[in-house]
């Protein structure tokens, strides 16, 4: 098993138990499994926005998380964010599409939506137009930029805390548990020794019996864009009229401006993870798991430092046959493990969205 062919298999363990624990289908990942609109993360992030009490001012963490377009609309792979504005370009989509477009109107009222720019710098007012939000950039100024719905980290977890939450587990055991020796579990389970290097645990056939990853709390989180977005007229206008020196690979194809969105993202609150391993596992790997500051499972980070476990990242206990190591985090900030990603042309092309 390759690198590729472990991250596939681990992206299917978390998308099926995502899917079974929050009770949300996805018809178009059941209908063509083998390339699902799923992507990790590895590692996972903080969902850690910092939160301002000013009214319409959106944290540029949260901003640039919902705005920036994944470097990759392919299905399946490694999720990483790109530079690259949807807002911006979807903008830059609807300004080239020609006067003759029909209906007539929607194109008016889309182009009435994306031009009404607050003329007010936003630091001198108090009021948000409708599909604007104020955002602090990098170099500390505040700006409008075209806004986004979505939870903020701080209501999630007083809703999760109050009401309760999704509680489940993913498991990893079919990644360790075939005869192919040739396994390579790089991706799967990593250590950071004290000198600060990482190192991979190659496990061999018969080593782990059970590998899971149980937290209080799953959920899937909604991305959306707001008043400036029309969906109906990516549709529509997806082949144009554009025009002169735009056609429609400009924006719908492999490199277009349009590829696909981030439309949801999976957190998980307090993961635990629990490991059952031979005593073969336990002489080649124990001492470097005991004295280990970070232990990385299918993109799950553990930290010595918010261990609930005092001197120590990871407990050890004597079972027959071999050891269970388990590990879980005192912080409440929840982690993002992945998104769901919204595609226009990539995935058309896939199959992922029906003609």
């Amino acid at each position: 098993m390759n690198k590729s062919q472990t991250l596939r298999k681990i992206q299917e363990a978390t998308f099926n138990a995502v899917k079974q624990i929050c009770g949300s289908p996805i018809t178009d990942f059941e209908e063509q499994s083998t390339n699902p609109n799923f992507q990790l993360l590895i590692p996972m992030r903080d969902w850690n926005w910092e939160i301002t009490q000013n009214i319409g001012v959106t944290p540029r963490e949260q901003y640039e998380f919902c705005d920036h377009m994944p470097q990759s609309c392919k299905p399946g792979v490694q999720f990483s964010s790109s530079s690259k504005s949807f807002s911006d370009n979807y903008k830059a989509f609807v300004e080239t599409l020609d006067p003759s477009f029909r209906p007539e109107q929607i194109l008016k009222e889309t182009n009435s939506k994306l031009t009404l720019e607050p003329t007010t710098k936003p630091a001198d007012t108090s009021d948000v137009p409708d599909g604007w939000a104020k955002v602090i950039d990098g170099s500390g100024i505040l700006r409008w930029r075209r806004d986004w719905s979505t939870e903020n980290p701080n209501d999630w977890i007083s809703r999760i805390q109050t009401n309760g939450g999704y509680s489940g587990t993913i498991s990893f055991t079919t990644l360790v548990s075939g005869e192919d020796k040739t396994n390579s579990n790089e991706q799967l389970l990593r250590y950071r020794s004290d000198n600060g290097n990482w190192h991979s645990i190659l496990i061999q056939p018969g080593e782990v019996q059970n590998i899971k990853i149980y937290a209080e709390a799953w959920d899937r989180i909604t991305i959306q864009p707001g008043a400036w977005y029309n969906s109906a007229i990516l549709g529509i206008g997806s082949d144009g009229p554009f025009i002169s020196g735009y056609q429609p690979s400009t924006f719908f194809s492999d490199s277009g401006l349009l590829g696909c969105r981030i439309s949801e993202f999976v957190v998980a609150y307090k993961p635990k993870l629990t490991m059952d391993t031979s005593n073969n596992f336990v002489d080649n790997y124990n001492k470097q798991l005991l004295s280990a500051t970070e232990l990385q499972v299918a993109g799950f980070i553990f930290k010595k430092s918010d261990s609930n476990l005092v001197g120590g990242l990871i407990k050890s206990e004597k079972m027959n046959g071999g050891n269970r190591y388990s590990t879980s985090l005192t912080s409440i900030v929840p982690k993002i493990i992945g998104v769901f990603i919204e595609c226009f042309y990539s995935c058309k092309k896939l199959g992922l969205i029906k003609q």
